[in-house]
């Protein structure tokens, strides 16, 4: 089940681990990582093999547990 964030993002549902967002036009992993309320250096943790300058739109990434 997917949630809007009322921001336009759209998150799948959360587990424990954290979840997951599907990438949109203009979405860089800074603005991701502030409006789902992780640090940037996390995110980028939680995805080690995406190039956060190559994001697609459509692409999922995993996004960790708010700190």
């Amino acid at each position: 089940m997917a949630t809007n964030t009322g921001g336009g993002a759209t998150v799948a549902a959360s587990t424990a681990e954290g979840g997951s967002y599907l990438i949109e036009p203009g979405d860089t992993f800074a603005r991701i990582a502030q409006q789902m309320g992780v640090s940037l250096q996390a995110l980028l943790d939680a995805n080690p093999g995406v190039d956060p300058r190559r994001l697609r739109i459509g692409q999922n990434i995993v996004v960790p547990t708010a700190e």
